[in-house]
């Protein structure tokens, strides 16, 4: 729950070229987090068959959490860690581009 409930605040610091491999760990822990959880909660039946019954994720509304948001939030998690990844080779884009401006006289 704590990579969870922290994202927002951690993404805002770590999103830039200076913090990317930090970023990416985050991100990589955010995905852990997730298979944790789905696999805690399709295995707690195992753990503890009198316990707490996971019979109401498996009808609507709740059944879209581990059908359709977890994989969401799986993916959207792999396009921050590719798009991280060329974090310095768009810095490198974006420098020529202005040294470019800046020899043309703009």
């Amino acid at each position: 729950m704590f990579i969870g409930t922290t994202a927002a605040l951690v993404a805002w610091q770590l999103a830039a070229p200076k913090h990317r491999g930090a970023f990416i760990s985050w991100q990589l822990l955010g995905i852990l987090d997730l298979v944790v959880a789905v696999g805690s909660g399709t295995t707690a039946r195992l753990v503890d068959p009198n316990g707490v019954s996971m019979l109401p994720m498996t009808v609507l509304p709740l059944s879209i959490v581990p059908t359709f948001l977890v994989p969401l939030f799986v993916i959207f998690h792999v396009i921050c860690i590719a798009q991280a990844r060329k974090w310095d080779a768009a810095k490198i884009a974006v420098l020529s581009g202005q040294l470019g401006a800046l020899q043309e006289g703009r």
